[in-house]
């Protein structure tokens, strides 16, 4: 019988050890949102750094999610899975492929896409996220 306790006292010793261990990531867990109603998510990769006629497609779907709304007039959100740089293919050839060469998202050829970016984000149906960068 002794022994029986024993056993017993050693496994809730453990399992109290391990929930003690465990407290803050499971806390964060527990308190994490729960939507009460069905929601849509749209998610899009690889916009950012790149062709300069995204700008037109990213005005043009910005345009279609402001019309959509749900019954309490929230517009839908698009999150833009964004690409910092690009590899500079012309000057990686021009220099003999010895070296990596990239351009940045800021670089004035990007212009219009970032501004396209921002005009979403302001009309609050665009949700950038960090993507990628290529070094």
């Amino acid at each position: 019988m002794f022994a029986l306790g024993l056993a017993l006292t050693v496994v809730v010793a453990f399992w109290a050890a391990i929930l003690l261990a465990f407290t803050a990531p499971l806390s964060a867990r527990w308190r994490e949102p729960v939507f009460c109603e069905p929601i849509l998510i749209l998610e899009s990769d690889d916009w950012g750094a790149g062709p300069p006629e995204q700008a037109e497609a990213l005005d043009r779907i910005a345009a279609v999610l402001e019309r959509i709304r749900d019954v309490t007039e929230r517009r839908a959100v698009l999150t833009l899975g964004v690409v910092f740089e690009v590899p500079d293919g012309e000057r990686i050839v021009a220099e003999g492929f010895g070296t990596y060469y990239g351009v940045k998202l800021s670089d004035k050829r990007f212009e219009g896409v970032r501004t396209a970016m921002l005009r979403g984000v302001a009309r609050g149906v665009f949700a950038p996220q960090l993507h990628q960068m290529c070094c």
